[in-house]
């Protein structure tokens, strides 16, 4: 590891693919990101399920449920390079945050095809949340026309896989 990668807090390496390290949250821990969601502490939210998203289920329900709100993609902009990263390295739970921010942000002149391009990567992945927000595209036509058969195909796909958005 080279010594910038030696100074990124361990959130950042798992994040990045740069650690395999993997854990489960204690009931200790859960609450104390509960009590951080209650107070819309998004940032340390999302820094303290980091590392457990490859591994606990329980960590991963929290995470779709701290993305689902567009404005909390703003607030988590000071982790737009992590979630990139980690997006580009094929981390599935990077590749739906990094969806959701181009979506909700619109960083980049490109933000709308590079929303769309993750959450296909994200789904194909087995984030069910990734394809309700593909069905959204198709129901709203940001693939270019409306279809509504492959909408609600997709938004079966997503009810049936456990999405919490569907």
């Amino acid at each position: 590891m080279g010594t910038n990668e030696n100074k990124m807090p361990a959130w950042a390496r798992i994040a990045m693919g740069l650690s395999s390290k993997k854990k489960e949250l204690s009931d200790r821990e859960t609450d104390a990101i509960i009590d951080k969601f209650r107070n819309f502490d998004s940032e340390a939210v999302f820094e303290a399920l980091l590392p457990y998203l490859d591994s606990d289920i329980e960590a991963q329900d929290i995470f779709l449920m701290l993305l689902r709100p567009s404005l909390t993609m703003f607030r988590l902009s000071k982790f737009a390079e992590v979630m990139k990263k980690g997006a580009e390295d094929g981390n599935k739970w990077m590749q739906y945050a990094w969806a959701k921010y181009n979506d909700a942000v619109c960083p980049e002149a490109n933000s709308r095809a590079l929303s769309i391009e993750y959450y296909e990567k994200a789904a194909e992945a087995g984030i069910s949340d990734a394809t309700m927000m593909l069905a959204y595209c198709w129901q709203d036509g940001e693939y270019g026309l409306v279809d509504k058969i492959k909408y609600f195909s997709l938004r079966d796909e997503a009810a049936q896989n456990g999405s919490l958005k569907a």
